[in-house]
């Protein structure tokens, strides 16, 4: 006997070997091969026999469950065991069931935060359990179906709002919105969902249709329960409302790159993550002098300009010399009219906004480290950033992300350190000229030696010298610029040998 495969979620249907089975005398007999599949346990005739004809007489009932049961047998075989006073579905066979399958699947994303069982739950969940299944003149087996239904379609809605949930804390905002509408269609009444799905379609640029997902929310209320959307949703919607007014130009307030970006995807895709954690409030960018970490920053949050409704500012420090003045430029940067307080007009103007702030530059608020016979080597900063905290208490919807050369020394920053380009082997075949161009920190040095030399054409002997090159300067993006630069005036050799004794980065 083959394998038998029972699909119980969104219908009734029953595969043996691959093909469909066909033939059951009745519905009762479709619910008798269900509640045996599902229930596991041997039964005993009596049970059943009032399961699904408790409407009859005894006598009646038991001579229809001999029928069903004896139709059973033909259409499954030996899947399942037939007794004098029993019948059970056989586990030892060869079978699946989707119900078993589905609630398995559901425990594991849940308890050890497995994303591919989370994602099985989803493809098995085709519907409710027996959805359009009825079986006449059998309260019973109604009462049971009910229960059933009410468990899975619990686990089902529980499953779909925590896929939306991960899905939108990684950024990935398409996934979200298709797990947000399978809750909805399961339960449409669920206004949290609603204002969710306003989020994530104006986080995705499609304000028009999250302003749509208000009026559709508004109605489906009225019509459940006679209600208005809460005073959470409706302010949603005006924040919504209010964003879709203000121009792209001074939504997104970020300096134009002169140059394409290059490389730093697994980077980018970190970065993005953690601008859309809600946990996340402060980010800081740390690294050497050149190595990109304004160019990162203004990418990230170009790439994710849609996710603050409010838009994005960027702040930059080079001009500050202390901690004190970082109200002076958060309120320039922000247009305000700051009178004599800065730091109370930018905390007033921010408390209930979604925006970013990009604080370029923060080293330049930072005191040199401190370093003694007592403490060398050892980082002894404090929590700094009084202003930048105060902004992260008064406005909980506002992020910060910040470039530094040093750690900031503060608590709360999520830190992202970062390091030069990937660099291709000094030797074998991936320096070769056709392998050089999948490593970043090559990609990089080509893409700047071809600005200054147009008719630039890679050599075997020119993918040894870049790729040195790119290991002397340990994949800093900014010295790969410089040394590119000469292409025009030496060869890359001769730029290679020139490395140990030059400054490309200050």
């Amino acid at each position: 006997m083959g394998e038998v495969q029972f699909a119980f979620l969104g219908g009734f249907e029953v595969v043996l070997d691959g093909a469909p089975v066909a033939g059951f005398i009745s519905n009762k007999a479709r619910a008798l091969l269900c509640y045996l599949a599902v229930e596991g346990r041997e039964q005993p005739r009596e049970n059943l026999a009032a399961l699904l004809w408790g409407d009859t007489s005894h006598v009646k009932a038991l001579i229809s469950l001999r029928q069903a049961l004896a139709n059973l047998r033909r259409l499954v075989g030996e899947h399942i065991i037939i007794t004098r006073y029993t019948a059970a579905l056989d586990w030892h066979s060869a079978y699946r069931l989707d119900v078993a399958e589905f609630a398995a699947a559901v425990t594991g994303f849940h308890q050890r935060a497995d994303l591919q069982a989370g994602q099985q739950a989803d493809a098995l969940y085709r519907g409710d359990f027996l959805q359009g299944f009825h079986v006449r003149d059998a309260p019973a087996f109604e009462e049971w179906m009910r229960g059933q239904r009410e468990w899975l379609h619990s686990l089902g809605a529980e499953l779909f709002e925590d896929l939306a949930a991960y899905y939108d804390r990684q950024g990935e905002y398409a996934f979200a919105l298709r797990h947000l509408d399978r809750l909805l269609a399961l339960e449409p009444w669920r206004e949290e969902a609603h204002r969710q799905r306003m989020l994530l379609l104006t986080r995705m640029d499609r304000r028009s249709a999250a302003l749509k997902q208000y009026a559709t929310c508004r109605r489906i209320l009225a019509a459940e329960f006679g209600v208005a959307p809460s005073a959470e949703t409706t302010a949603l919607y005006d924040k919504i409302l209010r964003a879709r007014r203000i121009p792209l130009s001074e939504a997104c307030r970020l300096p134009a790159p002169l140059t394409p970006f290059v490389g730093r995807e697994p980077e980018l895709a970190r970065l993005r993550a953690l601008l859309a954690d809600p946990y996340a409030r402060l980010i800081a960018l740390t690294g050497p002098p050149g190595v990109g970490k304004s160019r990162l920053a203004i990418e990230a949050a170009q790439r994710a300009r849609a996710t603050f409704l409010d838009g994005i500012c960027y702040v930059s420090l080079e001009s500050l010399s202390t901690e004190e003045r970082l109200p002076d430029a958060l309120a320039d940067a922000l247009a305000l009219d700051a009178g004599d307080d800065p730091l109370a007009a930018v905390l007033h103007h921010l408390r209930d906004r979604e925006m970013l702030l990009l604080l370029d530059g923060f080293e330049r608020l930072l005191p040199a480290p401190a370093v003694n016979e007592e403490n060398a080597g050892v980082d002894t900063e404090e929590s700094r950033g009084g202003a930048l905290l105060d902004v992260l208490q008064a406005a909980p919807q506002v992020k910060v992300l910040i470039t530094s050369r040093q750690p900031s020394g503060l608590r709360e920053a999520y830190r992202f350190p970062l390091e030069g380009l990937a660099c291709p082997p000094l030797t074998g075949d991936s320096a070769s000229a056709v392998a050089l161009e999948t490593y970043d920190a090559a990609r990089l040095f080509l893409h700047q030696a071809r600005r200054v030399l147009p008719d630039f054409t890679l050599t075997p002997e020119d993918a040894a010298a870049i790729a040195a090159i790119c290991w002397w300067v340990e994949g800093n993006p900014l010295a790969l610029e410089r040394a590119a630069a000469w292409v025009d005036r030496m060869s890359c050799g001769r730029i290679a040998e020139m490395i140990p004794h030059a400054i490309f980065v200050e």
